[in-house]
């Protein structure tokens, strides 16, 4: 590879490590029951990728490489709530686009792992919030145990399987 190559893939991996650590601060400034809200949208999310097109999310690896379309696919998802000024339901599509990103680029996992930490402290309250989101917004969130959970090599003890916390 050459350095003009190789100062590209720098770039890249510099702006997608800087993209996950903002993210990774709104997540340290949010409350319990904010960060409850992203993983039910994240679990939602998760589902309905589950239910539609037979995708395990929970299994990043192997959706990555079986279907290494999906990062765009999750990518296009979120920005097309932006455009349609929704950024209210970005934030679950967005931890599967940092997850997937981290699958791409392993330099990135440890901050995948630490949004997933983070994440699940708001399980418990995770039903409540999406249950509260739909009154507020209208916009159903579904919630099941199956996807409420870390997924599997995302846990920052080390562990590989998907946990619930």
């Amino acid at each position: 590879m050459g350095w003009l190559a190789r100062r590209r893939e720098r770039r890249i991996l510099a702006a997608a490590a800087s993209e996950i650590t903002q993210f990774l601060l709104q997540l340290k400034g949010f409350d319990i029951h904010e960060l409850a809200l992203v993983a039910a949208q994240a679990a939602d999310v998760a589902l309905q990728f589950s239910r539609r097109i037979g995708v395990n999310l929970m299994q990043p690896q192997l959706t990555m490489m079986t279907i290494p379309i999906m990062l765009p696919q999750l990518t296009e998802a979120a920005q097309e709530l932006l455009r349609r000024g929704e950024p209210f339901r970005a934030p679950g599509f967005m931890v599967w686009v940092y997850t997937l990103h981290a699958e791409e680029r392993p330099e990135l996992r440890h901050l995948a792992k630490e949004m997933w930490d983070l994440l699940a402290r708001g399980f418990p309250d995770a039903e409540l919030a999406a249950f509260e989101f739909q009154t507020t917004t209208g916009y159903e969130i579904i919630v099941e145990d199956d996807f409420l959970r870390i997924p599997r090599g995302y846990r920052l003890d080390g562990r590989t399987d998907p946990v619930d916390v």
